[in-house]
């Protein structure tokens, strides 16, 4: 049976169909088994239904806005943000990647909205460009994926801060992590960290050298 044909010999009627940037407007009157097709530019094309619905490489625009697509494409693989993003997939979904067996070996994944077709368009959405040269991609519950409402833009020091291994103290209702405190405290951080490893309370740990030494 020729395709575009139903048992009976009842043309399939896809007017109205739409088949990525195209959208069928009816039968082409000179070809049988083709359709006319308007894509989003106004091109009309003159697709059979083997073209359209091809399973490799099917027919979704017209070859200048294909072309256009890849230029696209070609220029925003240079963006920073893009790298950033390309590597994100990588590392949670690629197990050869270096760095999957901290990301995806580890159970962290990449929301599904920001893979595949529009995914990069998606992500970049949701977080922006960039604020300032140098940023890196911060998770900032680490325990969860990247996701919306997880991801941020960071200084390298907030994200090193933010690692899952820091550790985190709780002083009078405070809790940020032992760097942090020792910071804000004036103290040393080899100090601070001595302590702690030796058990001592969170006050001790954080009190002034005359306290603990």
């Amino acid at each position: 049976m020729p395709k575009g044909v139903h048992k009976g010999h009842k043309r399939l009627d896809l007017t109205g169909h739409e088949f990525g940037r195209l959208t069928v407007i009816g039968p082409d009157p000179e070809r049988k088994y083709h359709w006319l097709a308007r894509c989003e530019c106004g091109v009309i094309l003159r697709p059979s239904l083997g073209d359209l619905r091809r399973s490799k490489r099917p027919l979704r625009q017209c070859q200048p806005c294909a072309h256009a697509a890849q230029r696209k494409e070609h220029t925003r693989k240079h963006e920073p943000e893009y790298r950033t993003y390309y590597s994100m997939l990588q590392r949670c979904g690629n197990p050869k990647h270096e760095s999957y067996r901290n990301y995806g070996g580890a159970g962290i994944a990449v929301w599904d909205g920001w893979k595949g077709p529009g995914g990069y368009d998606a992500f970049l959405a949701h977080i922006g460009r960039m604020p300032f040269k140098g940023a890196t991609l911060d998770r900032i519950d680490n325990g969860k994926g990247y996701e919306p409402g997880n991801v941020r833009w960071a200084t390298v020091r907030q994200q090193m801060r933010n690692r899952s291994n820091n550790i985190l103290l709780t002083l009078n209702g405070k809790t940020q992590c032992l760097a942090d405190w020792a910071d804000e405290l004036g103290l040393n951080r080899c100090t601070v960290r001595h302590r702690y490893c030796k058990g001592w309370p969170v006050e001790r740990v954080l009190g002034p050298v005359a306290q603990g030494g």
